[in-house]
């Protein structure tokens, strides 16, 4: 699997942490796409240290989410570092 959509989930905060755990084990994932869901600032820090070990990762959609882009500025940034694309 090379791509995973999940936009209008209703994913929360609360399942962010199951959802990164059940793809750790994925070597082959380019792209994530949780576009449209419930996710907050908070979940930035997990996607931090999930995508410092999980290098494959190159796209990351968190757009139309209750993100304060303001807020999420620097992480975004921490991110494009090691190669990642990520909308907000």
């Amino acid at each position: 699997m090379k791509s995973l959509k999940l936009l209008k989930n209703k994913i929360t905060n609360e399942g962010v942490p199951l959802l990164l755990k059940a793809l750790s084990e994925n070597n082959s994932l380019i792209s994530l796409n949780l576009a449209q869901n419930m996710l907050s600032d908070k979940v930035l820090d997990l996607f931090s240290s999930f995508l410092q070990t999980n290098h494959n990762i190159k796209l990351l959609c968190l757009n139309q989410n209750n993100i304060n882009v303001r807020n999420a500025k620097n992480k975004v940034a921490d991110f494009k570092k090691l190669g990642v694309t990520v909308s907000v």
